[in-house]
């Protein structure tokens, strides 16, 4: 345990303690989301990669020169290879929202439907539709105006129709409906214990 020093205001409540590198740790960052390196503020960025990284004691220790910018301080600080490999791996959670974000535009612009992902081929805004049964129907269509048949379907089977096509699809694309091979299930041997007592006698 490395305690602060004598001035500092949490001297008396608080301690620093070193993890050696075998003990696994998972560190959860409160507050805001940490910035990305290719996007946003340059200057905030490097700030704080040099808060997590660099020694200091107070601010001026991260920026000694004030006519430097945080970038160049940035750049001149000597980062070890596992605090490089850390900072790259701040930025992988924007780098999948990026690619999330790109593939829901390519699928909006109809992107082959094999290469859409089987849930992907409903949207969050026909899945509210389908659960609170909004689809609105086709209209082209004069509902109203066409004329009685029994055997034809009305407009609330016509959607309850499209909804079940709809799952029908995804169903299909995930391979539920394909011939599976079934083999016998052998069930486990039946533990009797030695002993057998009631609650109270336990």
């Amino acid at each position: 345990m490395f305690k602060f020093t004598q001035n500092h205001p949490l001297h008396d409540s608080h301690a620093s303690h070193y993890i050696v590198n075998h003990q696994k740790r998972i560190p959860n960052f409160v507050g805001a989301t940490l910035p990305r390196c290719d996007l946003g503020d340059r200057n905030y960025y490097c700030s704080t990669m040099l808060t997590l990284f660099k020694p200091w004691r107070k601010g001026h220790d991260l920026k000694p020169n004030e006519s430097e910018s945080w970038d160049e301080c940035f750049n001149s600080h000597n980062f070890t290879s596992q605090q490089e490999k850390l900072m790259k791996n701040f930025n992988i959670k924007y780098e999948c929202l990026d690619a999330r974000d790109d593939y829901r535009a390519q699928l909006k612009k109809g992107a082959n439907k094999f290469f859409i992902g089987s849930w992907e081929l409903l949207q969050e805004e026909d899945a509210e539709e389908i659960s609170s049964g909004n689809i609105v129907p086709d209209p082209n269509i004069e509902y109203d105006d066409l004329p009685y048949d029994p055997n034809a379907n009305g407009k609330n089977h016509i959607l309850h129709l499209k909804n079940l096509s709809m799952v029908r699809m995804i169903m299909e694309n995930l391979g539920w409906t394909n011939p599976q091979k079934t083999t016998p299930i052998n069930g486990p041997n039946i533990f009797k214990p030695d002993l057998i007592l009631s609650g109270p006698q336990w």
